[in-house]
């Protein structure tokens, strides 16, 4: 027979490792993981092709409930890295409760997340998202307009910049939504270059012979993306400058590229960026004297000659506040120009016209 007080220790040690082993599997089920490691203790951290284009491993380490986004880890990314919290419940109290919780809107929402809209879902039949700001125009609140996203694992296909900003941008402009160079109810507006096809003379021979710089994202956005190459442009408003017009041609090579974004970090970041490009533009305005800041190739009414800016516009500069550019070279004058200002011809060739 057993010692009466051997068994009572054996008894004892026994309890405490019973009560040490629950309590350790408590803390397994109920402690909050949010660290990479701590969630990769209980499953793979998802690898398919959309989570890998949402949240690259290489920005971020995941964390339940985190709504931090590219920004907020890097400031120059090739790659976007937006954490679980943005399309998952923010609420400790929903992880590991059965389900696969899909959370668009919150009331408590922080970063990028408080921009969707109250009614932002995910439809569990096409696997698409609606309301939600990263998949938007990207204007401010009251002019936001959401666009639904492709069915997840799935692309936008050759319309990327068309399928959320309209690449360009073509709504009228007006008060509180202000656009004033790609306004498609003005031919003057520089829709799709520097005298496009919008007086006469002024046509895509004129890009294509690299006489008359191509006008785009690139133009004022430069930190965001460096390189237009988007022609998938549909204008819905006029149906002048749709750029199948001019590259449905077989001949014409490129047709429905779409733009380069250069820093991912910059755009989707809840910020308008506004940084002008270094590219030394060229017009064929060939007004009656060179303006200030240009220099002349070929005599003026010469069709193979242009005018070209001695530096890139990036001497400019925006006050956002004011929405004004303050010497900007393509507007001449040197004069300050408020965003969503009515502009003409005159506006700005006023005083260099024969």
């Amino acid at each position: 027979m057993k010692n009466p007080v051997s068994y009572i220790q054996e008894k004892s040690s026994s309890l405490l490792m019973l009560f040490i082993c629950v309590m350790c599997m408590l803390f397994l089920f109920l402690a909050p993981y949010t660290s990479a490691e701590d969630c990769k203790e209980c499953h793979f951290i998802p690898g398919d092709i959309s989570h890998r284009l949402h949240s690259s491993p290489n920005i971020i380490n995941p964390e339940y409930g985190n709504s931090g986004y590219t920004y907020q880890y890097s400031k120059n990314s090739n790659e976007y890295g937006f954490n679980c919290g943005n399309c998952h419940p923010q609420d400790i109290s929903r992880h590991k409760n059965g389900f696969l919780d899909t959370e668009l809107y919150s009331k408590k929402a922080s970063g990028l997340k408080k921009m969707n809209s109250k009614d932002a879902s995910f439809d569990t039949i096409k696997r698409t998202c609606s309301g939600v700001y990263c998949h938007s125009s990207g204007e401010n609140r009251k002019s936001l307009k959401y666009i639904e996203t492709p069915a997840w694992e799935s692309s936008f296909g050759e319309f990327k910049c068309q399928g959320c900003h309209g690449s360009p941008p073509s709504y009228p402009n007006e008060k509180g939504r202000e656009n004033s160079h790609f306004n498609t109810e003005n031919g003057s507006g520089h829709l799709l270059g520097i005298h496009w096809d919008s007086t006469k003379g002024h046509t895509k021979e004129s890009i294509m012979q690299d006489r008359s710089s191509d006008m785009g994202c690139s133009t004022c956005h430069y930190s965001t993306i460096t390189k237009d190459t988007d022609t998938t442009f549909v204008d819905n408003v006029s149906g002048l400058f749709t750029c199948s017009r001019c590259h449905d041609d077989k001949s014409v090579t490129g047709k429905n590229r779409t733009g380069t974004i250069a820093n991912k970090a910059l755009h989707v970041n809840g910020i308008v960026e506004v940084a002008f490009s270094t590219k030394k533009f060229r017009s064929t305005a060939r007004m009656i004297r060179v303006p200030l800041g240009w220099k002349r190739t070929g005599q003026k009414m010469d069709a193979t000659g242009y005018d070209e800016l001695i530096s890139g516009l990036n001497l400019a500069t925006y006050i956002p506040e004011e929405k004004k550019c303050l010497n900007v070279a393509c507007h001449l004058t040197g004069k300050e120009v408020k965003w969503g200002d009515e502009i003409g011809c005159d506006s700005c060739h006023g005083d260099f016209l024969p």
